[in-house]
């Protein structure tokens, strides 16, 4: 898995490349915090290149999504394919948490 963080004046947004695996949990983690600590910015996750996630990464995407509500800020997934748009369905993401451009 690979990762990056780009800022607008809007938005930080975390692209994630690659499956996320149980081993990420912790890269993820400190990912998010990164971007938790760019403070007036919604995030975007873009997992535009990501085949796979695991329930870890789920979670992660979860704490992420809750540490922002507490901050009055937004989350958003940008660029989620089928199959993981699929699953995001099958367990109610996609009514906590934004998609964009499915």
């Amino acid at each position: 898995m690979d990762i990056s963080i780009s800022k607008s004046e809007s938005e930080v947004q975390v692209k994630i490349s690659g499956p996320i695996n149980e081993s990420d949990g912790e890269n993820l983690k400190n990912t998010f915090n990164n971007a938790l600590n760019e403070s007036g910015k919604n995030v975007v996750v873009d997992l535009t290149y990501v085949p796979t996630i695991t329930s870890s990464g789920i979670s992660k995407i979860l704490v992420l999504l809750h540490q922002l509500k507490k901050q009055n800020r937004e989350l958003a997934v940008a660029g989620i394919h089928i199959n993981l748009h699929s699953l995001f369905s099958s367990i109610n993401l996609d009514k906590l948490i934004k998609i964009r451009n499915i």
